[in-house]
């Protein structure tokens, strides 16, 4: 595809799902990586973090490109499109996905440890506490996946990652199903 920059513009490149490494770079110079790109599975590290990457040097004919390497994950290649854009408003973006993000875990931590609280100090009924173990696991769903905003804040391991991932989606489910089940016994 064919984009004309204008050079006199700051522009910044959002990497979103990318599986599972990728070296990026733009003008011969390489701008992002994440894992260790490799041809054979014993080289290859794999790794899960979007990003957003300023774009230095921009002429009026650029350079991108991607190597990308996956030995472990059923899917390969990059999932979503590749964004460029302005840097002030990539920037406004990524902020916006981060607060997104944490917001939306710290209240269902926070709802529930509320639920938690009412089942341990209240009647004692399961349909709270399977509410409140939803919201707690499934707040991990919201902060590990996505634009992986645990994985700026703490260094984890891919694999540790993507278990976590997918088990949190799975025991959320059974979490929300047992829930319904105990509030709606008939």
């Amino acid at each position: 595809a064919t984009i004309l920059l204008d050079s006199s513009i700051n522009y910044t490149l959002y990497i979103e799902d990318v599986y599972t490494s990728f070296n990026v770079y733009f003008n011969g110079v390489e701008i992002a990586s994440n894992g260790q790109v490799a041809t054979s599975k014993k080289d290859f590290v794999p790794e899960w973090k979007p990003m957003f990457v300023p774009l230095r040097n921009v002429q009026d004919t650029n350079q991108l490109v991607i190597q990308i390497a996956n030995f472990v994950h059923s899917k390969g290649g990059a999932l979503e499109g590749i964004e460029i854009g302005e840097q002030q408003f990539m920037k406004e973006k990524e902020l916006s996905i981060e607060a997104y993000d944490l917001i939306l875990t710290g209240s269902l931590i926070m709802g529930g440890l509320f639920f938690l609280g009412l089942y341990f100090f209240g009647r004692h009924d399961r349909s709270i506490l399977y509410f409140s173990l939803f919201c707690i696991v499934y707040s991990y769903r919201i902060i590990g996946f996505g634009y992986y905003v645990l994985h700026s804040l703490i260094d984890i391991s891919w694999g540790l990652a993507a278990r976590l991932e997918y088990i949190s989606l799975f025991l959320a489910a059974f979490l929300f199903g047992r829930f319904v089940h105990h509030l709606y016994p008939k």
